[in-house]
């Protein structure tokens, strides 16, 4: 993407042409690829037919999400909202007013996206660092989307930062630098942190600056993570996930390392771990 992005730049006029049915038509590199992306993750995860994601959860998602307490955190930099939806069917602390680091615009779908709707006080956090598919920007802020996979209406807008280089956008960006600036504080109070087949990208300076900042930004008694589990099938990724959170491991620092997420799961929430 990154290389189609900047060899456009050069180019005129500003829309790419393509033949669509013995048709040529005129599109945004940027709409072409959020239409393919979406196209993409409907494919993969439900087949050629639209489904409610909402009924079709992750198992090893949906474990994570029913384990999750008050003050729990996930931070990620994927748009799918494979995660959204095991926390919306499994977790007691799923706040969709509060859970995104921003409150969403007040609308009819919000309904869709409550959850559980449990009693229990308490909030469990999904930071989106960049953005996700089922966020639409409105001048009133933003609002949630029901069906994140398909055409609503015609419309395949959403809220995302492109796979470029450049993140100006998270930095300028009143909603995401919200997002951002909550995941930084929540990672500098964790006690436990999970890195869960993240590939590390060079590129994506922003990001590798948010994990190296948290030994910077801990308190004394934050200072030394209890434990580090990381969960990545290729071993050099995993080392450089250690080597991001060195300055975070202490003496008594438990660094767990799985090749899946499944793998991580069943160790973790099977009894077999003192971290139960």
């Amino acid at each position: 993407y990154n290389h189609v992005w900047y060899a456009h730049k050069f180019r005129t006029p500003e829309s790419l042409q393509f033949t669509i049915t013995e048709s040529s038509r005129a599109i945004d590199l940027e709409t072409l690829f959020k239409q393919v992306l979406l196209a993409v993750f409907e494919e993969s995860l439900y087949g050629f037919h639209s489904q409610n994601p909402l009924n079709h959860t992750c198992q090893h998602h949906d474990l994570i999400a029913g384990m999750l307490e008050p003050m729990d955190s996930i931070i990620t930099f994927n748009y799918d909202c494979v995660m959204d939806c095991s926390l919306v069917r499994r977790c007691a602390y799923w706040r969709v007013d509060k859970s995104y680091a921003f409150q969403p615009v007040q609308n009819n779908n919000l309904k869709y996206w409550r959850g559980r709707d449990l009693e229990e006080d308490g909030t469990v956090y999904l930071h989106k660092l960049h953005g996700s598919i089922n966020w639409l920007k409105t001048s009133n802020g933003v609002s949630l989307k029901q069906r994140p996979y398909t055409r609503q209406h015609g419309y395949t807008q959403y809220y995302i930062v492109p796979p470029v280089i450049s993140k100006d956008l998270v930095l300028d960006d009143g909603v995401l630098s919200r997002v951002w600036n909550s995941a930084t504080r929540k990672l500098a109070r964790a006690n436990t942190v999970a890195v869960v087949g993240y590939s590390v990208p060079q590129a994506d300076a922003l990001a590798q600056a948010l994990f190296s900042s948290r030994a910077h930004n801990a308190t004394d008694e934050t200072r030394y993570l209890r434990a580090l589990i990381v969960a990545n099938p290729d071993r050099d990724t995993r080392h450089r996930i250690i080597r991001m959170f060195r300055q975070s491991i202490g003496p008594d620092t438990k660094v767990l390392v799985f090749q899946t997420m499944e793998e991580m799961n069943q160790f973790l929430f099977n009894g077999e771990s003192e971290l139960t």
